[in-house]
């Protein structure tokens, strides 16, 4: 084994299933309470970690770091079957067991974080928990599905099959170095002069012919990492051998048939081990709305939303390392069996101190450790041991000294006969069993600087929203909207309407009035008709076979109230014009005769223009998952697909006596402002039906279901910024007594922060 310091990181090498790997190796300056494992992607190496190393050492953990295969330092065979994700567990698992290492957490971005789903179910004694950035779990299947053709943000995995990419890279030394740092650079975000990319995930990869237009460099490397990635990438053929990845597909599925019972019909195993997802809003290759219904394969799965590309972990490190951070804090309280000392709940506290007299009872004596989680490390511990027998003291005793100088906080041996031996509750049988003290005990635990909701933010954080136009085909515009597990896709169809249809048409209602006040025209003809479906399954409590429901009848009625009342639609729009034919005037001449003189132009009244026929917009909301907060959800889905909608032209044939249509050059609607609406509910501290104003009382913006059913009290304000000042088109407030007008002006601070992240995410 070598050893080379490079960037501020130790690298070391060592053979594991006849291959050379090289990895980052770093210890924490204090105790060791566990080690964790980070897999790298494409095209990337263990130093794309490098914002996460030192926050993860500061927390105790060891961190191992390897180049993976064709990486790097790390021996890139040509052979593909050298980059499987069996093989990549089974050489994970290997350089574990190389290290001494029983248990340890896996954390994954991109490719690693298809390996990391994967070594976690070969070998599920290994890894206690896991975390993946960007990639959605994909089960094992018992019909092999191409990716690179099912999911058009995939596509250009086809390119990256064959040998185009290392063909245009070249082998000339100058050449090859040039045109992967210019495949890099696109790759991580730099754009041509003309704002476009010379990649594109849903297309055909990358368009060669404009990658020389990429002169600048990216800013999320420095120049000197970026000359390491390109060292590392250039000469020969390492390039084309880190693309062996993308030419797995079939092989992968061979193996993961081994995952799936023989009488099965499809894969549904669940992982044991706590889990978290986070994902990159803007991510074009892997959108988190891929990310959907992963829950039904994971008992314990965490998730979390961070506003940028599939480069998060780069760009937004902090907003990553927090949500890694938080999510070990609150997978470390239970149950820890002393001997490997892995918690229960999933981090692996490493014991390499063990007491050897202690130890040579381990085979007679179950140890248990109870504590009490605070910050980081458990404050106190109390240790029992049973069997008891007249050596049970003098074990007890040792095993005590052992675990201070491990964990380094004072143990505290209790009476063996009256320790009470029961585990506390896992996470999730204590939110379905005792919901209210659930919440509470995250809002309010012993160490305040810990507080956050069960869903792992804070009061006053909203989950990032995801937004796709143009998502269905047959519709004039329509967008999928995603914030945390509650997903809604919004389809808009226009169809017309006559007005000799309309029973009360009034011909003096189509104009709008003299002082620009918009006429009632939309809602007099109900010329929008929004109608809202919570689809079976996309949460329990909506089930086959019933009526619509109170909430879905409620949900329709207030989004059909602020599309009036924000006057979003323009109704000129909608309004299919009829100017009527012009009358001859007559005119008379000196003979007396009637004529029209030839010299002259004719002279015309100017004919009515009438309004013949409206657009009807039908709005159709359906939820695909529901985890709370609908109608902001619903509402955002609205604005996005209304943004995306357009009209073909349409003209009144007074002949044939109906209205015509071009599907050229189909007009976009006209949309006044940018309406947001942001939703908080109000849980108070009391589990009662007495809870008075002046108790302790949190308010939890963008509140998830569980929260919603355990808030008396919900207040909605709908924003607008789109001209620079805030506009507060609507404020709603259902239930309670808590919030008092100085809570709700304050409130509306927190509803323009929400509008700007729509903004961004709609743009």
């Amino acid at each position: 084994m070598s050893a080379v310091t490079k960037f501020g990181f130790e690298f070391q090498t060592a053979t594991i299933n006849g291959v050379e790997y090289n990895y980052i190796h770093a210890e924490p300056a204090g105790k060791v309470v566990g080690t964790i494992f980070l897999i790298h992607g494409w095209p990337d190496m263990s130093l794309g970690w490098r914002n996460q190393i030192p926050y993860l050492l500061s927390k105790g953990l060891r961190v191992i770091a390897p180049d993976m295969m064709g990486y790097g330092g790390t021996d890139a065979p040509a052979d593909v079957n050298y980059y499987t994700f069996k093989r990549a567990s089974d050489d994970i698992a290997a350089l574990a067991s190389h290290l001494g290492l029983s248990r340890i957490i896996l954390g994954g971005h991109d490719w690693g974080g298809a390996v990391v789903y994967r070594a976690a179910l070969w070998h599920p004694e290994l890894i206690s928990a896991f975390f993946v950035i960007s990639t959605p779990f994909a089960p094992p299947r018992l019909a092999y599905v191409d990716q690179a053709t099912a999911l058009p943000t995939l596509h250009y995995q086809l390119q990256f099959r064959t040998d185009a990419v290392q063909d245009y890279i070249g082998l000339g030394d100058v050449q090859n170095a040039t045109r992967v740092r210019q495949i890099l650079n696109t790759i991580y975000g730099v754009k041509l002069p003309s704002g476009a990319s010379a990649f594109n995930s849903s297309g055909a990869g990358f368009d060669f012919d404009l990658l020389d237009g990429v002169t600048t460099d990216t800013p999320l490397l420095s120049e000197e990492e970026l000359d390491y990635y390109v060292e590392n990438y250039a000469g020969g053929d390492p390039f084309n051998r880190t693309l062996n990845w993308y030419r797995t597909g079939e092989l992968n599925w061979q193996d993961e048939l081994a995952l799936i019972p023989s009488n099965a019909t499809a894969y549904t195993a669940k992982y044991s081990q706590p889990a978290l997802y986070i994902g990159g809003s803007l991510d074009s290759a892997l959108p988190p709305i891929l990310s959907t219904g992963m829950e039904t394969y994971f008992d314990s799965l965490s998730r979390g939303e961070v506003n940028g590309t599939h480069w998060v972990m780069w760009e937004k490190p902090e907003d990553v390392n927090g949500y890694v951070g938080n999510w070990l804090s609150s997978s470390r309280s239970g149950f820890a069996v002393i001997g490997d000392m892995s918690a229960e709940e999933g981090l692996a506290w490493e014991s390499h101190g063990k007491d050897n007299d202690a130890y040579d009872y381990e085979n007679q004596y179950i140890i248990e450790a109870y504590y009490h989680c605070t910050n980081e490390f458990p404050e106190h511990a109390a240790l029992s041991l049973h069997p008891t027998s007249d050596k049970s003291e003098a074990i007890l005793q040792i095993v005590c000294a052992s675990i201070e100088r491990i964990l380094c906080f004072p143990v505290v041996p209790k009476d063996i006969t009256t320790m009470a031996t029961s585990k506390g509750l896992p996470r999730d049988t204590f939110a379905k069993l005792s919901p209210h003290p659930f919440l509470l005990a995250n809002l309010q635990p012993p160490a305040p600087a810990n507080a956050a909701r069960s869903n792992g933010r804070a009061p006053n954080e909203a989950r990032i929203p995801n937004v796709n136009t143009s998502s269905l085909t047959h519709a004039n515009g329509s967008a999928v909207v995603r914030t945390g597990d509650t997903t809604v896709i919004c389809g808009v169809r226009a169809e017309t309407l006559l007005a000799s249809d309309i029973p009360n048409f009034r011909t003096a209602a189509n104009l709008d009035d003299e002082n620009g006040k918009p006429s009632s025209e939309l809602k007099d003809y109900d010329l929008l008709v929004p109608n809202i479906e919570l689809a079976t399954g996309c949460a329990p409590q909506f089930l086959p076979g019933v009526p619509p429901t109170t909430l879905a009848q409620t949900l329709s009625t207030r989004v059909y109230s602020l599309l009036h009342s924000s006057n979003l639609v323009d109704p000129e729009d909608l309004r299919i014009w009829y100017t009527r034919p012009a009358e001859k005037a007559e005119m008379e001449g000196d003979d007396g005769d009637d004529k029209m003189d030839e010299d002259e132009d004719e002279e015309k009244s100017e004919g009515e223009r009438v309004v013949m026929a409206y657009w009807v917009l039908y709005i159709d909301i359906f939820f695909i998952s529901f985890d709370g907060n609908p109608f902001d959800i619903a509402w955002a889905a609205i604005l996005a697909a209304l943004r995306d909608t357009t009209i073909p032209i349409a003209r009144w044939d007074a002949d044939r006596e109906m209205v015509v249509c071009s599907r050229e050059s189909p007009k976009p609607l006209t949309l006044h402002g940018f309406p947001i609406a942001c939703t908080a509910g109000v849980f108070t501290g009391k589990e009662t039906t007495d809870r008075p104003a002046a108790g302790k009382f949190w308010t939890l913006v963008d509140p998830d279901r569980l929260e919603e059913s355990l808030c008396d009290e919900e207040v909605t304000a709908v924003v607008d910024r789109s001209e620079g000042e805030t506009k507060v088109l609507a404020i709603s407030k259902h239930g309670g007594t808590v919030l008092q007008p100085q809570l709700i002006r304050e409130f509306v601070g927190v509803a323009e922060r929400r509008w700007e992240q729509f903004y961004k995410a709609m743009a």
